[in-house]
């Protein structure tokens, strides 16, 4: 996540900001984690130089993750908007999507009109950084509120979220 990203993050947050998510899957109790990607960039460049990382999986990921309610309700608030409150079961959310998808895809809205988007948004997506403290001397700069507000700020100035009335 960061300026520049328009996958997964740029449509969960421009859905929110059209208002066009108007329940949640699940109860909202599962986490998931974004890196910024100038942590990224600085984790990949560490592991180019590093010996301890070669043949070997390493996760550059914030030091905490955020529970999807909370994630949610943060990104509202940096946008402005009134974050949805309702959640439906995972089943229900599955079948409205299977329904809605062929309508939202044709119009160009087609990563959060999936099936497996709600199954991710109700998986537990947590993860751990230490192997990349430990082997690269890496820890991230950004935690997940600063790197969501960070990029959305970064949207706005850029034209590419309006702020809503």
């Amino acid at each position: 996540m960061g300026e520049g990203d328009f996958y997964s993050a740029f449509e969960l947050i421009k859905n929110l900001n059209d208002r066009a998510v108007p329940v949640l899957p699940g109860d909202g109790q599962k986490h998931i984690m974004y890196s910024h990607v100038d942590d990224v960039v600085d984790g990949f460049a560490k592991a180019l130089t590093s010996r301890g990382a070669l043949n070997t999986t390493i996760i550059l990921s914030p030091n905490e993750p955020i529970k999807y309610k909370d994630l949610i309700v943060f990104i509202a608030d940096c946008l402005g908007v009134k974050p949805p409150t309702r959640y439906i079961p995972t089943s229900l959310a599955k079948l409205g999507i299977g329904l809605l998808s062929p309508i939202k895809n044709r119009h160009g809205t087609t990563f959060l009109w999936h099936r497996q988007t709600i199954q991710s948004m109700v998986e537990d997506r947590w993860y751990t950084n230490e192997k990349a403290k430990r082997l690269l001397g890496w820890s991230p700069r950004y935690t997940m509120v600063d790197c969501i507000k960070k990029t959305i700020d970064w949207y706005f100035a850029n034209g590419h979220l309006e702020k809503k009335a």
